[in-house]
């Protein structure tokens, strides 16, 4: 997966920051925000990452552009699966995005899984899906968000995980490249 880091923009609401732009901390601070409104009203609050799969081997075959192309249009098609207003897609870094979905688990799961079965070009993805608890930090909901979509990766890839809800601190050990 692709390098993440501050410095690196992204934006808020349903739209994403570019192909070449990143957005780590632009990203992580809207998982903030998000957490915020939720202890403020609705507690239901689905985090999700996805991961372009292979995406390093389609650079390679395709080259850089066309790997930019593929990440402006599988933004622009997931853009349109997701409610305006509410939900978020935010450029995390590399081929990853993160997702805001203010929703129950399993409207949150659907989504997902509408916008990793859009994915254009012939194309998977990977994706984690952790749903907030009530009380952990957004640090710590991504982080579950993360630790699911590597298992989704080990798991085969092309497909969703759930994140563990009593998982409490999880590692990024077990990260690779991927």
């Amino acid at each position: 997966s692709g390098a993440r880091g501050p410095g690196r923009g992204g934006r808020a609401g349903a739209g994403v920051r570019g192909p070449s732009g990143g957005g780590g901390g632009a990203a992580a601070a809207a998982g903030g925000v998000a957490v915020d409104r939720a202890r403020g009203g609705s507690p239901s609050l689905g985090v999700g990452l996805r991961d372009l799969d292979h995406f390093t081997d389609f650079n390679d075959a395709n080259g850089h552009r066309a790997g930019d192309r593929l990440l402006a249009e599988a933004a622009s098609i997931w853009r349109q699966t997701l409610r305006s207003g509410s939900d978020l897609l935010a450029r995390y870094g590399g081929e990853e995005f993160l997702l805001v979905l203010p929703a129950p688990l399993d409207e949150a799961f659907a989504t997902v899984e509408r916008l990793r079965a859009s994915t254009p070009e012939g194309q998977t993805v990977s994706a984690g899906l952790a749903h907030w608890n009530g009380r952990e930090s957004a640090e710590l909901l991504v982080s579950r968000a993360d630790v699911a979509l590597y298992a989704a990766k080990a798991g085969g890839r092309d497909r969703t995980e759930r994140a563990a809800p009593e998982m409490l601190h999880p590692t990024r050990a077990h990260r690779r490249a991927g």
